[in-house]
C-alpha cells in the first residue's frame, strides 16, 4: 500500500515537470519536445532536439505554472514572446509576439515549484506601480527564476529580491539577523542581488564565502543564504 502511494505521489509529481512541445505546422509534422532548461541556437537544433531552426509555428506548454519563452536570436535575444501552461494554435502564438517560422532559441520554465511558506515583501511595486503577481502574470517571473534579466536592472526596485516567484522573497518565518554586515559592509540583501545566494542557500561557485572568515558566514545570518 505504502508502495502504491509513494509511486502515485512521484508519478503525480512528474506530471506537474514543465515541458513544451514545438511543432513547425498547426500541432503535425515536425516537433520536438523540450524539458526545464534553455536552449541557445546549437541545442535548439541538433540530433537530441531535431527541431528546423526558423520553424516553429504552434506551441504546447506542459506542467502546473509552467512558462516558455521563444526567442527570435540564437542566443536569447531579439524579439520575444512568452507562453504560460496551454496549447497555442500559429494564430494564437502570434498574437502572444510568436514571429511565425523565426524561432532559434528557448527558454523553458521553471515550473512554479516555490516554496508555500515564501512570502513576497510587503507592498513592494516597481516603479511603474507592478507588484509580484504581476511579475508572473506578465511572465517577467517563474518558479524562482527570472526570465526577463532586464528586471534585475536597479530601476525596477529588485523583484529578484522582492518576490518568491521571481527568486526573491522570505522563507518561512525566517528572519535576517538584525544589523548583520559581512567584512565589506555588505549586508543580506546584497547576496542575492550579486549573485552568491539564492533560494534559502548559498549557490554552488560561491561555497567559499562559508569558511572565508571576511564574510562573516552570511549562511547563518541571512535567510537567502541558508539561515534557519
Amino acid at each position: 500500500m505504502r508502495l502504491a502511494c509513494l509511486l502515485s505521489a512521484l508519478a503525480g509529481a512528474a506530471a506537474q515537470n514543465c515541458r513544451a512541445t514545438v511543432w513547425a505546422d498547426e500541432f503535425w509534422g515536425t516537433h520536438a519536445s523540450f524539458g526545464e532548461g534553455e536552449y541557445n541556437f546549437w541545442k535548439f537544433s541538433n540530433e537530441n532536439y531535431p527541431m528546423e531552426n526558423d520553424a516553429v509555428s504552434s506551441i504546447e506548454v506542459t506542467g502546473r505554472g509552467c512558462v516558455a519563452l521563444l526567442y527570435g536570436g540564437p542566443n536569447f535575444d531579439e524579439w520575444s514572446a512568452t507562453f504560460p501552461e496551454g496549447k497555442y494554435s500559429l494564430e494564437a502564438s502570434i498574437q502572444r509576439g510568436l514571429h511565425d517560422n523565426e524561432v532559434s532559441s528557448m527558454r523553458v520554465g521553471y515550473g512554479s515549484r516555490v516554496a508555500g511558506s515564501c512570502k513576497d515583501s510587503p507592498g513592494w511595486v516597481d516603479q511603474y506601480g507592478h507588484s509580484c503577481k504581476d511579475y508572473a502574470k506578465d511572465g517577467h517571473c517563474a518558479g524562482g527564476h527570472v526570465l526577463h534579466e532586464w528586471v534585475l536592472d536597479a530601476e525596477f526596485h529588485g523583484p529578484q529580491i522582492n518576490c518568491c516567484v521571481c527568486g526573491g522573497g522570505q522563507q518561512g518565518q525566517c528572519e535576517d539577523t538584525k544589523g548583520w554586515q559581512d567584512g565589506f559592509g555588505h549586508g543580506c540583501e546584497a547576496y542575492p542581488k550579486d549573485g552568491k545566494c539564492m533560494h534559502n542557500a548559498v549557490v554552488h561557485e560561491h561555497e567559499y564565502i562559508k569558511e572565508d572568515a571576511v564574510f562573516r558566514q552570511p549562511h547563518r545570518n541571512c535567510c537567502v543564504c541558508g539561515k534557519v
